[in-house]
């Protein structure tokens, strides 16, 4: 999500995730994961990420029917290579797929080795 003047706070975000959403944030709160913290709709720079891991500085997205729109998709990669060169790692679900596949990916990238933290 772009933060504007006019966006939403995060925590206005937080009442109006999806069902989605809502049941990943359930499976990874509260240290949930294999024990990482996750925090939701995490100010970082000029967007707010939907999932933020910050001990592995990694940001989880959930991508709705609109981020498939071509211009959503260009805003999308920018804003994905400004978070990377903050040293996060992105990963970017459609909304359509299983929450299992999302947690087994999400636990796949924890056990990986960090990137490098920028300069």
């Amino acid at each position: 999500m772009f933060l504007t003047n006019s966006a939403a706070s995060p925590k206005t975000s937080a009442a109006n995730q999806t069902a989605l959403e809502a049941r990943l944030w359930h499976e990874i709160r509260a240290k949930r994961l294999d024990g990482w913290k996750f925090r939701r709709q995490v100010p970082i720079k000029d967007y707010v990420a939907d999932f933020v891991c910050f001990e592995a500085r990694l940001i989880v997205e959930v991508d709705g029917p609109l981020h498939k729109e071509p211009e959503n998709r260009l805003r999308d990669a920018e804003r994905d290579a400004v978070l990377r060169r903050e040293g996060f790692r992105v990963l970017r679900f459609d909304s359509d797929i299983a929450l299992g596949r999302m947690v087994d990916d999400i636990r796949r990238v924890l056990k990986a080795p960090p990137l490098p933290t920028p300069r």
